[in-house]
Parts: C-alpha cells; structure tokens; sequence
C-alpha cells in the first residue's frame, strides 16, 4: 500500500467541508520540517503540502501563524474503550482470564465508543489508537485500531481505522504476554503456567495445533482444486476452529502481532519461538530489557518495533533494569522504537510528553517525534494512512501552541479525517 492523494477516505462525513492551514511550520513525522507552508484537506485525505495553495470554493482557511502543525498522534498500546472511564468493574473488559490462552476473543466485541476518556485522549492529539486485550494470559486476543472521532451511529465498528476497506486489504493485530503476568495470575491459583516452563509449552502446543490445522486447510484445498479440475466436487467440508482461526491467520502472516514482553530471556525466547513456528513478531511492548540485547532482537526474521515507555519503570521486578537512555540505544542499534501509553497506565492524553522526555534523554527532535507518529503507525501496518503529515495520508492533523516537545505542549486544533473536533 502506498498513499494516494486522489482517494477519498472512506471514514469521512459526506457534509466535511475542505480546510486549508496556512503559514504553518510543518512537522511531516517522518523527520522532515518545512516552514511557511500549507496544508490543504480534502475528502477526509491531505490534499496537498506546500507554498501557496489555491483555496478552492467553500473552503475554510486558518491562518496558524507560523505555528507547529503536524500528524496526528498515534498510540499502539492502549486499553481505550475497553478499560473506560470511570473505572468500575463493570466498565473492565481488559483481560479474559477464564484460562490462559485466548487468542479467538476481540477488543472489538467489548470496546466502549462512549469512553469518557476518548475524547480526552484526543484533545492530546491523539488521533488512532490500537487497543489491545491486556497481559493476564499467554494469549490475550485480537487487537483492533480505532480513530478517536465520535461517529453519529455510536457504533464501534464505524470507528475502526480500515471501516469501509475491503476486508482483504485489512489488517489484523494479536496480543500475546510473556514473563511474570500469565504466571502470577494462574499460578496463585494453582495452574498452569506456574512458570517460565509451562508458558512456553502452552503457547507451543497451542501453535502446533494451530499449524496442523492450517496444514489441513492447505490439503483440503489441494484436493478440492484436483477433484474441480476433473469436474467433481469434494465432499468433505473445508476444516475450520474458531479457537485456532486467529492463529492460523498469524502463521499465514495477516496478523501483526504485539507481545508484551519485558526481560532479556522472555524476548530471546518468543523469538525463538517465532523461528521455530514461523511467525513474525510486529512489536515487543514494554520491553524495558530490550536495550540490552538489541543482537538477540535481530535473530528474528523481521525488524522488530519496541514499543516502550520513555521514564516509566519500577512497579514490579520485571520493570527494575530500566533506562531511560532506552530509546537512543536502540534506535543507534537499528531498532525501530516507538513510545506508547499502555492506556489508562499512563493516561494516553500526554503521550507526547513520553516523546518529549526520550528527546531531554538523547532522541534528536524529530526522532523523537517519530516515536509517537510514523514509526507506531509503520508497526501497525498503516504506515501508508497515519502518522506522517503528507500529501495522500489520512487528514489527521494536529495544530500545536508551541513546540510539541516543549513542556505543557497543547493541541489549539485536532483534526481527524478532515474533522475538526473542537471548537
């Protein structure tokens, strides 16, 4: 996928008029800064960056007087919607511990659009979010990503960032947890998994299964194409498990999946892991360890994100080697980092604030910028609609009252598909 500037984003309302920014010193969240540009958006797409756009007929213009205008935010690992506010236990709907591996269960199915927190988090300038089940189990589920726009139907589905794709263009995203959570929550109990051990036996067997039924899928379909070709049809039914559906989507690479993950002997071994069932890992989230063992991260067959917090360490033994450095040691490593809030942990309103500090802990303005823009957006796999301020991305646009990495940075204007969100 790539951007495309002559698209109409299918999100947008069919009453959104064009806007266009001048004067605005862009960010583009890619490492790139222009000044004294504009910034047109249309049909819920950025039109054009540039010096001296044309307004076009019934086109609101905002003169930001030369002040910071940039993409809008992205957060990867938040618990939005699905741990609302105010915190009640009917309102948790975080973790499904009934048993330590459930991958077939969706943040979609339990995700509050009436969250009071979203448009909190928004009024940040953040703009998608991907929420995803928590850390209690092995395998906590499917994640899905959400723009933080109310939509008149109060439907969740309406809010998703791929609403209106095909379903074949699609990404799909997976939570797994490793280390001290599955372990404390099952073994106080008396279960399984007690231990490092039995986690990851139970996660192997579980991906055995998973690649034996996609072994039978790909016969299945073998012997139907040979019984068609001959002018018969086979009778058997095509062999399908709810239980295992995501997981045969992960070993056929249409899931991204984020791991929570925090010590260097709980990352070396869901990369082995990965390798031995071949899978790829999109991000390991947390990750506080990761800075010490940047060669082990690059076994895997794929570039891993670190998904991490800038200064937030201590409140368990995983959490208890921590630096704050982190983030410049790995991106002079080669490893792609991207900060997040694990929303409502850390409220996902100040996300910018985690980049913010990475930049006073080495990170050079824009790559630490890009912590909470392109690179989250690249980890999602809609590096091609978010998280980058150019023409043919998403019209999620952020207008700044100062530098965004200067303490108490605020939004004057939070633009998403297009919309403005407040007045």
């Amino acid at each position: 996928h790539k951007p495309d500037v002559n698209r109409t984003n299918p999100r947008v309302p069919k009453d959104t008029k064009p806007v266009l920014l001048r004067n605005a010193v862009v960010w583009d969240g890619q490492g790139g800064v222009q000044e004294g540009v504009d910034v047109f958006l249309k049909d819920g797409v950025i039109k054009a960056v540039g010096h001296g756009i044309t307004a076009e007929k019934d086109t609101k213009i905002i003169d930001v007087d030369g002040r910071i205008v940039g993409p809008g935010l992205v957060d990867m690992h938040s618990h939005l919607g699905v741990y609302s506010w105010p915190e009640y236990d009917g309102t948790q709907d975080t973790n499904e511990m009934t048993e330590p591996l459930t991958p077939f269960v969706r943040s979609l199915d339990a995700f509050n659009p009436s969250d009071s927190a979203i448009k909190i988090v928004a009024s940040g300038g953040v703009t998608s979010v991907l929420v995803l089940p928590g850390s209690g189990n092995i395998m906590g589920g499917e994640a899905f990503a959400f723009k933080l726009r109310e939509v008149s139907t109060t439907s969740n589905e309406d809010m998703l960032i791929q609403a209106g794709e095909p379903k074949e263009d699609q990404w799909r995203w997976m939570k797994m947890a490793c280390g001290e959570n599955p372990k404390r929550v099952y073994g106080n109990q008396g279960l399984a998994p007690m231990t490092r051990m039995g986690e990851a036996y139970l996660l192997r067997e579980r991906l055995e299964k998973a690649r034996k039924l996609k072994e039978d899928q790909e016969d299945w379909c073998s012997a139907a194409q040979t019984v068609f070709s001959n002018g018969g049809r086979l009778e058997s039914r095509f062999p399908i498990d709810l239980r295992l559906e995501s997981l045969v989507s992960l070993l056929r690479g249409d899931v991204l999946l984020n791991i929570h993950c925090y010590e260097t002997h709980d990352i070396e071994a869901m990369v082995r892991h990965s390798l031995e069932f071949n899978f790829t890992i999109s991000a390991f989230h947390h990750a506080l360890d990761a800075y010490r063992v940047p060669e082990i991260l690059k076994r895997a067959a794929n570039n891993i994100t670190v998904a991490t917090f800038a200064d937030h360490w201590g409140y368990k033994k995983e959490a208890f080697q921590a630096s704050p450095r982190a983030p410049k040691i790995l991106l002079d490593a080669g490893i792609p980092v991207a900060l997040k809030s694990d929303h409502p942990v850390l409220n996902s309103q100040h996300l910018m604030f985690e980049a913010a500090k990475s930049a006073h802990y080495g990170l050079s303005a824009q790559e630490a910028f890009k912590t909470v823009t392109s690179v989250p957006a690249n980890a999602m796999g809609l590096g091609h609609r978010i998280g980058s301020l150019k023409a043919g991305y998403d019209a999620d646009v952020v207008v700044w009252d100062r530098s965004p990495l200067a303490l108490g940075a605020t939004p004057l204007q939070v633009f998403v598909d297009g919309v403005a969100l407040f007045d």
